[in-house]
């Protein structure tokens, strides 16, 4: 092994190190504030913290259903993806695109040609934009460390049948009519959709449950 070599890979650990240093502290303080501040009931904790994440999943899983996500395929991989590195990366790259649209609003803004539509645009961007650093604030501090946990979740079946070799299919109807559903190939097609879906869809439906243990 070269020198070059065993200087990257002592790099990579440096970097896994950091990831993960910053992922503990995040979701230590996310314990903090989601179960040790608030004074209501333990389900209630529960199911805020479900809600939050079945709220994040099916926003991700119906953009990566719409045509907009051929834009945004990676960028969408990225965030519902099992491997924590690659996942941080997606966040801050989210966090890259919206400093850069916010950026391009005010440039367009700046540069208008009426100044009577330009002014009160202008006063709405400087007053909007401390609510979006909160938001993003929020965003990375009480969503993405529980949404990783989910995304890693639901990923891992998904990737079992991804990288299964045999051919899952579902036989519907019968004689000329029959149709053949390929699951492992829907899955494939659809990965990231799927993803968001069932985290949003199983967050939804514990935080449902949490609410019906604690009414009854």
């Amino acid at each position: 092994m070269t020198d070059e070599q065993v200087e990257q890979r002592r790099h990579e650990r440096l970097l896994w190190v950091v990831v993960i240093a910053v992922y503990v502290a995040l979701l230590a303080l996310d314990i903090w504030i989601y179960f040790l501040v608030p004074s209501i009931p333990w389900l209630s904790r529960v199911g805020f913290v479900f809600q939050v994440v079945g709220v994040a999943g099916l926003a991700t899983g119906f953009l990566a259903a719409t045509e907009i996500s051929k834009r945004l395929s990676s960028l969408l991989e990225d965030l519902t993806a099992p491997n924590l590195r690659q996942f941080v990366a997606g966040n801050l790259a989210l966090s890259a695109i919206v400093m850069s649209v916010l950026s391009c609003l005010f440039s367009g803004i700046l540069f208008s040609r009426r100044w009577y539509t330009a002014l009160p645009l202008a006063l709405v961007y400087f007053i909007s934009v401390p609510f979006v650093f909160v938001l993003g604030l929020a965003y990375y501090v009480l969503v993405v460390p529980p949404a990783y946990i989910a995304y890693s979740m639901v990923s891992a079946p998904l990737n079992t049948i991804k990288d299964s070799n045999r051919e899952i299919t579902i036989t519907r109807g019968e004689g000329e009519g029959q149709e053949k559903i390929d699951v492992r190939a829907i899955i494939v097609e659809h990965t990231v959709a799927l993803r968001g879906f069932l985290v949003g869809l199983a967050s939804t439906l514990f935080a449902v449950a949490t609410k019906a243990i604690e009414n009854f």
